[in-house]
């Protein structure tokens, strides 16, 4: 019998079923449930967020839970039964969406006497309620309860060895999407190793310590996700704000630039989707030579859900690097970097920022983007999810998050360019760098002192 069995002997087993039993219709719903344009099915108010809310379920039952070792997944019968509280109330908060979508799409609203809810919002809705149901039966157990109830719960020590079980709980993470960005930072920890986490994800781990110019030493985990986009993001944020109730959770690397230098640095003040929206065809008429010509047209109406960083920190942060301090060092400390073209002073670009789910090397998508809003700086693929992961954590209080990426290419035809490579490393070495030093030198700021 497993450690974990013998605190959870009713409740691991029925989690465990449950998964076996739902997680294939789960795949299977998430794979095909896509509105148009890149599905078949129409489109309908806040569609995207309840697609959103059928993949943050799947992802956060496996990658989360796992297999529910105890302690090589969770250090202890608490933290697991606290990781199922957390999820029950992370999918709770969503019947706020789900009551604002059925009250707007309600039948009384409609003219269409056979109207019915689209197959989509019930079906993920079931989905979810499944879930909340599980939960709730596996909480209400005496066996969980317990450890909710009362934390000083007698617990027999000898039962469990812990073999030298991680350090869970972390100042900082630091999560990157791909092995350039995770490296530029990895570089910057003093006292750095490995952490032996059990994770059946194949996500990468390191941690180590950044000082302070106070003294104070911070624990800092960083993370490489498994693969790009906002789906993994969001599900690989969810998890390690969950597992590891950080002060900061911060993204670094590379990104596309709207204008500025390469390694230039972007700082985020507000966050969307760039792809949430309606795409509908259109008759657009043109009149040649006194002939009238009727071309049917693409058009997308975005629909803008953003997230906006915490106020009082981008007003410090925008006093903070119109200094040229932080800007000087970070550009001397790359100096061995060298590409032709390469700018005289690194510049810091505050502003929105959006994200998607496709890598920009298109000319015309690149100017329906920029036409969202006049004062872009950026886009990627994660930063809005790593965002919104954070504003909707149910841990107390929630994490600082804080997006800083540096430009690599423009989202052009050129993005092929044959210093592609050299581009990409001194945009991850300088995002890397800029934000250490903002960390070491202005810890308060993140309430990391």
């Amino acid at each position: 019998m497993g450690i974990e069995l013998e605190f959870f002997p009713t409740a691991v087993p029925y989690f465990r079923k449950f998964v076996e039993s739902n997680m294939p219709d789960f795949l299977i719903h998430m794979r095909e449930y896509r509105t148009y344009p890149q599905g078949g099915y129409g489109s309908f108010y806040r569609d995207n967020e309840v697609i959103q809310v059928l993949i943050n379920i799947y992802h956060n039952i496996d990658e989360t839970f796992g297999d529910l070792l105890i302690p090589q997944t969770f250090a202890s019968p608490k933290s697991l039964a606290k990781a199922w509280e957390s999820f029950y109330i992370f999918l709770k908060n969503d019947d706020k969406l789900f009551d604002d979508i059925y009250s707007k799409l309600s039948p009384e609203n409609s003219d269409d006497e056979d109207y019915f809810f689209p197959v989509i919002l019930t079906s993920i809705d079931q989905d979810r309620k499944k879930v909340i149901e599980m939960l709730e039966f596996i909480l209400a157990l005496g066996e969980v309860a317990k450890f909710l109830k009362n934390p000083a719960v007698d617990i027999d020590e000898k039962k469990i060895e812990f073999k030298a079980v991680p350090q869970r709980v972390f100042d900082v993470v630091i999560i990157t999407a791909i092995i350039k960005e995770y490296l530029a930072v990895v570089e910057l920890l003093n006292n750095g190793f490995t952490p032996n986490f059990h994770d059946p994800s194949r996500t990468t781990y390191f941690q180590g310590i950044f000082t302070l110019e106070s003294g104070a030493e911070i624990k800092v985990l960083v993370v490489c996700s498994n693969q790009m986009g906002m789906t993994s993001a969001a599900s690989l944020a969810s998890k390690v704000i969950s597992r590891f109730t950080p002060k900061l959770v911060a993204m670094c690397g590379i990104a596309a630039g709207i204008s500025g230098n390469i390694g230039d640095v972007m700082i985020p003040d507000i966050l969307w989707d760039y792809g949430s929206g309606k795409s509908s065809l259109e008759a657009e008429e043109t009149t040649v030579l006194f002939w009238k010509r009727t071309k049917i047209v693409e058009k997308f109406s975005p629909y803008r859900f953003p997230i906006t960083i915490q106020q009082q920190l981008i007003g410090a942060l925008i006093r903070l690097t119109k200094q040229s301090l932080i800007n000087d060092t970070v550009y001397k400390l790359g100096s061995h970097l060298k590409f032709d073209g390469k700018a005289e002073k690194i510049r810091a670009h505050i502003g929105p920022f959006v994200s998607g789910s496709a890598v920009i090397a298109n000319d015309k998508l690149l100017e329906q983007i920029k036409n969202q809003d006049g004062k872009l700086i950026g886009f990627d693929m994660e930063a809005f999810a790593i965002a919104y992961a954070a504003s909707v954590s149910d841990i107390t209080p929630q994490p600082i998050a804080f997006i800083i990426k540096s430009i690599s290419d423009f989202g052009n035809m050129k993005k092929s360019h044959m210093e592609k490579d050299k581009h990409q490393e001194y945009a991850a070495f300088t995002s890397a760098n800029y934000l250490h030093q903002l960390i070491i030198k202005n810890g308060s700021l993140f309430n990391l002192e």
